[in-house]
């Protein structure tokens, strides 16, 4: 989330809208409603050192050449559990790997990213927020903090999602989180179910939301994995550059999901990458395969 000046009026607009912009540049018309895609990855943590996985530069090509209007990164952009000064090279070289993507980057935060209080004071400094929602083509975008309290949404972060998801009226709404709220692999226990009832009344929440929220994003396992609760459309998406924790069968490669809204349609398209051996390797080398999975559904109901 590059800090770049908004115009006082603008900025002004948004907080009146009550949601607090996180990233620049802004959607000119966030209210307008029109057709757009955006991409959606996780979990492409690479070294201690700075080291990107190659894979990760492939995914950040592909999407690149995809131009989604924006992209969301789930969380674990990097490895961290190091000192100020190699956390800073990680940051700076995660930067780096993401400058072809020319269109705006919103950063989640996941447990490799804020750790402790040195780490999120390095997230404030380079990202911003922790967590804060913006609108874009008509639709509501809400990133939420599993970090700040270890795989919990506190209560003053609890009051405000409320507050955005009651004055979202008929927009739709997209949330993105790091821990899923319902694990499929080896972080059952540590993710947000570590704490049961508190996950059951976020759940609960987007229930009692479901007529506008879209999609649930989340990452921290290293697999793709979708399901529907109650409703609720759950996406887990970590599959951008760190080790795959599944079998590729059980959704474990190398992944990005595209998400395009259309009228009353949103589709979620997941774009499955083949790893090149040969690190960066030129645009003739990279094979991108078929979309693995192609999920349509309309919007819910008074969203549009």
């Amino acid at each position: 989330m590059p800090s770049r000046w908004i115009p006082p009026l603008l900025f002004a607009a948004l907080l009146a809208a009550g949601c607090n912009h996180g990233a620049s540049p802004p959607d000119p018309a966030p209210s307008a409603q029109r057709d757009f895609t955006f991409a959606v990855l996780g979990d492409n943590r690479g070294g201690y050192d700075g080291w990107i996985a190659p894979v990760f530069r492939q995914i950040v090509q592909s999407i690149a050449a995809e131009r989604p209007e924006l992209v969301v990164n789930t969380g674990d952009m990097i490895c961290g559990r190091a000192d100020e000064p190699l956390l800073r090279k990680q940051w700076d070289a995660y930067k780096d790997a993401i400058s072809a993507l020319k269109m705006p980057v919103y950063h989640v935060p996941g447990n490799h990213d804020i750790e402790d209080a040195a780490s999120a004071r390095l997230w404030r400094e380079y990202w911003g927020k922790t967590y804060y929602c913006f609108d874009w083509a008509g639709c509501r975008f809400i990133i939420l903090d599993t970090e700040t309290d270890e795989a919990r949404i506190g209560q003053a972060q609890f009051k405000w999602l409320k507050q955005q998801l009651d004055s979202a009226a008929a927009r739709p709404v997209f949330i993105f989180l790091h821990r899923p709220l319902f694990p499929c692999g080896i972080y059952v226990g540590y993710s947000l179910d570590a704490f049961p009832e508190e996950r059951d009344r976020l759940h609960r929440l987007f229930l009692r939301h479901r007529q506008r929220i879209a999609a649930v994003f989340m990452g921290h396992e290293h697999q793709y994995h979708h399901e529907q609760r109650d409703g609720i459309r759950y996406y887990i998406t970590g599959g951008a550059g760190a080790p795959p924790y599944a079998s590729e069968k059980e959704g474990g490669f190398y992944h990005y999901l595209l998400v395009h809204v259309a009228g009353h349609q949103v589709s979620v398209e997941v774009r499955k990458i083949a790893a090149d051996d040969d690190a960066e390797g030129t645009a003739a080398q990279k094979r991108l395969l078929d979309g693995w999975e192609r999920l349509k559904h309309r919007l819910p109901t008074g969203a549009k």
